[in-house]
């Protein structure tokens, strides 16, 4: 018998930490490990290694300065199931963040109950269940 781990992967900068979804982190079972950073160096020096093709990323962007940075390394993201919550509702903030071809876009401005539920929904649809073994 054996699960499929899923990493579960969150960038948010200091300035930008939501206690939703610090709420939603803590209150979830997971079958693999949470990661949270807070800094753009650690988050990047955790894409380069490897083990990541397995996971959800929710990336809380505070700035769209923030996300061209992000974004510049967008290669390092192109494994990984993106849930992208973005500062504001610009057309040009919207068309920098598809670059990253996230699984859903949302809002800071909102209250991430919708991030929320299609993270469940990806974490439930990434994992296996026990399988016997004959």
């Amino acid at each position: 018998m054996y699960e499929k781990q899923v990493s579960l992967i969150v960038y948010m900068s200091y300035g930008n930490c939501n206690e939703k979804m610090w709420n939603f982190i803590q209150t979830q079972s997971w079958y693999g490990q949470v990661e949270i950073y807070y800094t753009l160096e650690k988050f990047y020096h955790r894409l380069t290694q490897s083990g990541s093709s397995n996971a959800v990323t929710v990336l809380l962007i505070a700035s769209r300065h923030e996300l061209e940075n992000i974004v510049r390394y967008a290669d390092l993201l192109c494994d990984q199931k993106i849930i992208l919550v973005l500062p504001d509702r610009a057309q040009e903030t919207l068309s920098m963040g598809h670059a990253l071809y996230p699984r859903f876009i949302s809002y800071t401005d909102g209250d991430l109950q919708d991030v929320t539920s299609v993270l469940r929904k990806l974490i439930a649809h990434n994992q296996l269940q026990p399988v016997s073994i004959q």
